[in-house]
């Protein structure tokens, strides 16, 4: 995929053109070459943190990866496979990256690349044991939480980072804007063209991410610094990651955020 899309972009165009370059890792099976294992030795891996009661404030609803059956965290650690598995993804995403950088080499070398927006991006977050969770799913911050990068030649500014949170769906309206497309009238995302201009321009609403669906879609609201969730069955988890990044605890039963649950939830649809 990258030969073939190093070769596209190697080549001039005298039509306009959307390249899409999908690449699949990191996503499992985690095989690369050994090379990529080799940069980082087993006992210099580091494991994320992990708070050992971190699920006991959270509802039912958000417990059913660890309910009956054979646990999948518990079956990794007691085969002693958590150092393996984390270097394991490691490993994909340094592939991933030097993938990343042949592509954007052959841009840089060829002649689009004065005029061509790149956009760096993923369609979710991965647990590496976190909540003992491990894949995807759930609500919190770990799995929807991904990679977001845009470069739009004389538009963004080199090393220049938003702190505003913003969601896939914003893509679409962000693209036609770049290519001076006009935007369908259907489309639920916002341009981020303004913070592509200004990064400390601040962004008014939450991002809304979903999961089920019909009368069993559970929402969660996400602004610069809270996360709130609302599971199907009326249940909630609240998290201030100003003061804790790790969603370790759930602060969604305090009167005193009720306000502020009121005003996150008026996002969801």
């Amino acid at each position: 995929v990258t030969r073939w899309a190093s070769e596209f972009l190697s080549q001039r165009h005298n039509k306009p053109f959307f390249l899409a370059v999908g690449l699949y890792r990191p996503h499992s099976p985690w095989y690369v070459p050994e090379k990529y294992f080799d940069e980082r030795k087993l006992d210099e891996v580091v494991l994320p943190e992990v708070k050992a009661d971190d699920l006991d404030d959270v509802p039912d609803f958000a417990r059913s990866h660890i309910k009956g059956g054979e646990k999948y965290h518990d079956k990794i650690v007691s085969k002693n496979l958590w150092k393996d598995a984390v270097r394991a993804y490691l490993a994909n995403v340094a592939f991933c990256d030097a993938m990343l950088g042949r592509v954007v080499d052959a841009l840089t070398a060829g002649p689009n690349a004065r005029n061509t927006v790149v956009v760096f991006t993923s369609d979710h977050g991965w647990y590496l044991g976190q909540k003992q969770m491990w894949h995807k799913g759930k609500l919190w911050e770990e799995t929807t939480h991904i990679p977001m990068t845009i470069l739009a030649p004389g538009v963004t500014q080199e090393d220049s980072v938003s702190s505003q949170p913003v969601s896939l769906v914003d893509l679409y309206p962000t693209l036609c804007d770049l290519a001076l497309l006009q935007k369908p009238g259907h489309l639920d995302g916002e341009t981020l063209l303004p913070l592509l201009k200004n990064p400390a321009l601040p962004r008014k609403r939450p991002v809304v991410t979903a999961m089920g669906g019909g009368t069993k879609t559970s929402y969660a609201a996400r602004d610069e610094r809270w996360r709130y969730i609302r599971y199907a069955d009326g249940s909630e988890e609240l998290y201030d990651h100003q003061s804790d990044p790790h969603e370790w605890t759930n602060v969604s039963a305090k009167p005193e955020h009720d306000a502020l649950k009121r005003s996150l939830s008026a996002s969801f649809p």
